[in-house]
């Protein structure tokens, strides 16, 4: 199991990687208030996409991974079906945001009013972000999980190149004009791509995905339940966004946006991981006894990949901010490792979330995760005014810690989970690491060489105690991934 999360966790960091390069990019040719006005503009288009699309590409994996297990004819069926459907609904979607644009509707308030002609454009990305998410889970479905991780590293890297001629030649409308074009370049590639490898052809029987909805009362349910969290989750990150827009204008907002995407580039090297991996396996026909095995063993796992490249981001994040953006965003690094500590939690709620899944107790995960997230875009709205990016921390560490509480208690009285002494401890231990790891230096500078000899010190110590809570057997899984090491176990 290390291994598959292993080989899943590289290929997202390469997919990081490249994406970082864009960010850097953006953000010296841009700066903060350019990056200000793109992360809000960028929130609003997701926030569209995610309505339009109405949670089929998220609810394809349990649609296909059904399909797929019942032959390549039903596979083949489903996907043409829904593919069909989500170009319907994603070029519907863009229609209605560029009319909106075009017509300065009254939903979009003062602020938003001012970036109509951005809008306007970057509404043609639509159809890339809801056909982008459908595709990864259809390689899922099919099992080529590392296929499916990979096409990020390809987007990512075709974005990038997008990215910096958009911007060169038309700065913020040049970067949506050149997104959008390479994301229609993207989606008949991958299309062809699914063709070539998958047999997934563009003719033939579909299947109606409303009656593969109304036969499969989980299916719907599931639906349903993705639409709402989707909702509710980029509606969320919107409301932070605009409350710092709106109290402490576009360049606070750029500074928000670099803080939270050190935070959001953890979750997606982690995601794929639960995603890809534990989710499919949650979906499968085994007895409620093995979910719960397979799941406390993952999370045991998740616990120590997950809490080292966190203690990274949280001890050095004047360092990332200054890699990954440039100096001038580095006020906002205080914030970085509550942001980071905030979606470690995320990540460890979504191991119960994914058993809930597997459960089928789908209406109250809906409601769970949809209620943690509301909190966080009220109670950002709250502190936002008068604390700023620390407040939008503060409500997501908050927030996160309510949706984990509440994904567990459910998992533990619905479905009688026993989290092995062990595990629990080394739960307590990694979350000890991550927040103090980062309060501890959070004010201090990573350019003195004191205070990077103390801080790699306290990085190494951390490491250390964690694995004093695997297995020999599991602590030579986790070497053997590691250059080198492996011949010599084998040898031995």
């Amino acid at each position: 199991m290390f291994r598959i999360m292993f080989r899943i966790g590289i290929i997202q960091v390469l997919a990081i990687l490249i994406n970082i390069v864009r960010s850097k990019v953006t953000a010296v040719l841009l700066g903060p208030q350019g990056i200000g006005l793109v992360s809000v503009v960028d929130q609003v288009v997701q926030l569209a996409g995610f309505i339009c699309a109405m949670s089929l590409p998220l609810a394809a994996i349990k649609i296909l991974a059904h399909a797929h297990s019942e032959g390549r004819r039903e596979f083949q069926r489903s996907y043409l079906g829904l593919l069909r459907i989500l170009i319907i609904l994603s070029f519907s979607g863009t229609t209605v945001v560029a009319i909106s644009s075009l017509a300065g509707a009254s939903w979009m308030g003062s602020d938003l009013l001012r970036f109509r002609p951005y809008l306007l454009i970057a509404a043609f990305n639509i159809p890339t972000i809801v056909l982008g998410g459908f595709f990864t889970n259809v390689l899922a479905a099919a099992g080529r999980v590392s296929e499916a991780a990979f096409v990020a590293v390809i987007v990512n890297g075709v974005m990038t190149i997008a990215s910096y001629v958009g911007i060169s030649l038309g700065k913020v409308l040049g970067l949506y004009a050149a997104s959008a074009i390479a994301g229609l370049a993207l989606t008949v590639g991958i299309i062809a791509f699914l063709r070539v490898r998958l047999d997934l052809r563009l003719t033939g029987e579909r299947a109606s995905v409303k009656d593969q909805l109304r036969g499969n009362r989980a299916g719907l349910l599931y639906s349903l339940m993705l639409y709402m969290t989707s909702l509710t989750y980029s509606g969320s990150l919107l409301a932070a966004r605009y409350g710092v827009l709106h109290a402490w204008g576009d360049t606070e907002a750029g500074l928000l946006q670099s803080a939270m995407a050190i935070a959001l580039a953890l979750g997606l090297v982690l995601n794929p991981m639960n995603g890809l991996f534990l989710t499919p396996l949650m979906n499968r026909n085994t007895p409620p006894e093995e979910k719960l095995r397979t799941a406390v063993d993952f999370q045991k796992r998740l616990l120590v990949i997950m809490s080292l490249a966190a203690m990274a981001l949280s001890m050095f994040p004047d360092l990332v901010i200054r890699i990954l953006f440039s100096a001038q965003f580095a006020s906002a690094a205080q914030s970085v490792p509550l942001l980071v500590f905030g979606q470690c939690l995320l990540q460890i709620a979504a191991v119960y979330q994914a058993l809930l899944i597997g459960f089928d107790d789908l209406l109250m995960l809906g409601l769970l995760t949809a209620g943690g997230q509301l909190m966080f875009g009220a109670v950002s709205v709250w502190l936002t005014s008068k604390y700023g990016i620390g407040g939008v921390a503060a409500a997501y560490v908050i927030s996160s810690f309510a949706v984990l509480a509440s994904a567990f208690w459910r998992v533990r009285s619905r479905f009688a989970l026993s989290l092995p002494g062990g595990t629990a401890v080394l739960m307590a231990y990694a979350s000890a690491a991550i927040f103090f790891s980062g309060a501890i230096f959070r004010h201090q500078s990573n350019l003195h060489l004191a205070i990077l000899s103390a801080k790699a010190g306290l990085y190494a110590a951390f490491t250390f105690g964690f694995f004093c809570f695997l297995s020999r057997q599991e602590r030579e899984s986790f070497y053997s991934m590691l250059p080198g090491v492996r011949s010599r176990i084998a040898a031995e």
